[in-house]
């Protein structure tokens, strides 16, 4: 399993409405799949990436699904490995880092 670095990381918020795919949460997990059910709950589907590639597969294909109102944030974090980088998103509280 890939463990991220806290003390290489940038901790920020955003608001559910400006999640995207690609970004990663505060607890090391990547964004894969964003939904909008309705008008007031955002659903985002995150994995814990993993350093096999098998492994790495296996764990996209079982994601876990989150869900939050609109208009809540949403903790976030750039690692490393983090393929978008919303901390400088206008919305963007930066919370550590």
């Amino acid at each position: 399993m890939t463990t991220p670095n806290p003390a290489a990381a940038v901790f920020y918020t955003l608001p559910t409405e400006d999640l995207e795919v690609g970004m990663s949460t505060a607890d090391g997990q990547d964004i894969l799949a964003i939904h909008h059910p309705s008008d007031d709950l955002v659903i985002y589907e995150v994995y814990t990436p993993a350093d096999d590639p098998d492994e790495n597969d296996a764990r996209q294909g079982s994601p876990e699904s989150r869900a939050i109102p609109v208009g809540h944030r949403v903790e976030l974090a750039v690692f490393p490995d983090t393929e978008v980088d919303g901390s400088t998103h206008e919305q963007a509280i930066v919370t550590a880092g």
